[in-house]
């Protein structure tokens, strides 16, 4: 019984390390300052998180980075409108590499970055084109266009030696 209890102790404190380290580096990885780089690194991130924490510590380190790259100055002021939606399209991400976890890793991240690109494409256009205009907005849609495609598709492969293992 002894047992059991420290092998729950040390596989929870595996965890809270492990949650810690996925968190540190996805609040780091904006100070980047490029999107490409930012993008893969948080995307494959949130993906190694998905497979190792679950999709609840995952969606919990898919919370932040996004307020930090709009403070440190990777994305643009006119990008302030559009940071509640793009912690929910790295949510989307989390649940879709979630839900096919045990199946095709591939699909699953493939499937995952379209859901999120396209979630993001949508509600930009509907942002940019209704709301938002200027010379930032111009920038600001591109930003939300195929770069986000682009970091997720980077990111899932990033993650894949990392998870290949995972059960």
């Amino acid at each position: 019984m002894n047992q059991t209890k420290t092998i729950s102790k040390t596989s929870n404190l595996s965890l809270i390390i492990q949650f810690a380290l996925f968190l540190g580096l996805a609040i780091g990885a904006p100070f980047l300052g490029n999107q490409l780089l930012t993008g893969t690194i948080v995307n494959g991130l949130l993906v190694i998180s998905a497979y190792s924490l679950g999709f609840r510590g995952a969606m919990l380190i898919a919370l932040l980075p996004s307020s930090i790259s709009l403070f440190v100055g990777l994305l643009p002021v006119a990008m302030a409108p559009m940071v509640p939606f793009i912690i929910m399209s790295n949510i989307l991400l989390v649940l879709v590499v979630s839900k096919f976890r045990g199946r095709n890793y591939f699909v699953g991240g493939v499937s995952a970055a379209f859901v999120k690109a396209i979630f993001l494409f949508v509600i930009s256009y509907i942002m940019f084109n209704l709301f938002l205009t200027g010379p930032g907005a111009k920038i600001a849609s591109s930003m939300m266009g195929y770069m986000q495609l682009l970091t997720a598709m980077l990111g899932v492969l990033v993650a894949y030696p990392f998870v290949k293992n995972i059960k």
